[in-house]
């Protein structure tokens, strides 16, 4: 009985293997109809149609690590717009055009959007592609503000300064009190916008 079970079980696995490679030599003769051409100053730009979702999910995170930045005076994270906005659209440009890109992506960004390319690329994206990364882009940052905000309570922040006070001689002690009196973060807890 038990050699019977394992026969049946080999053979679902067999089945479940010719499956997927039908369906992956389907999708490869298949991905040319996954790719947009779009012409702009007489070169083809390659425009995919679908991007898989590990490269969704990495994009995503890459978002969200460029997004949020450490005040270095108070050590405090805060999301920056700006930023999320500028990888998100150098992102959706470097996987999924052709186009070799370079690392400095606010230059990227800045001539793209300039010379129309950039609305042009993000308009022959289909809108299910562009309404996921949003989704999961929105998704991250909530899940990442929201461990952001646990961080930035007031027990948390004096503790912090506790921490890196104890490993400074004086004279960088008295720098980074004047800082800290000036910053509206440290105001704002004294006024009691923050717990």
């Amino acid at each position: 009985m038990a050699r019977k079970k394992k026969e049946v079980q080999e053979q679902i696995i067999e089945q479940q293997q010719d499956s997927l490679l039908f369906l992956k030599s389907y999708l490869e003769v298949q991905n040319d109809e996954y790719i947009y051409e779009l012409t702009f100053n007489d070169k083809i730009i390659e425009i995919k149609q679908y991007l898989d979702i590990i490269s969704k999910v990495t994009l995503v995170d890459m978002v969200v690590a460029s997004s949020i930045i450490l005040d270095e005076d108070t050590g405090i994270k805060k999301l920056n717009r700006g930023y999320q906005e500028m990888m998100f659209d150098y992102l959706l440009i470097k996987n999924y055009t052709n186009l070799d890109l370079t690392n400095d992506y606010t230059e990227v960004y800045d001539l793209f959007k300039k010379s129309g390319l950039l609305d042009l690329i993000i308009e022959n994206i289909p809108d299910d592609e562009i309404d996921m990364l949003y989704f999961l882009v929105d998704e991250a940052i909530q899940n990442e503000l929201d461990a952001i905000e646990k961080e930035n309570t007031f027990t948390n922040v004096v503790s912090k300064l506790i921490k890196q006070f104890s490993e400074m001689d004086f004279e960088k002690i008295t720098e980074q009190l004047e800082g800290l009196k000036n910053s509206e973060i440290i105001r704002g807890m004294m006024d009691g916008k923050l717990q």
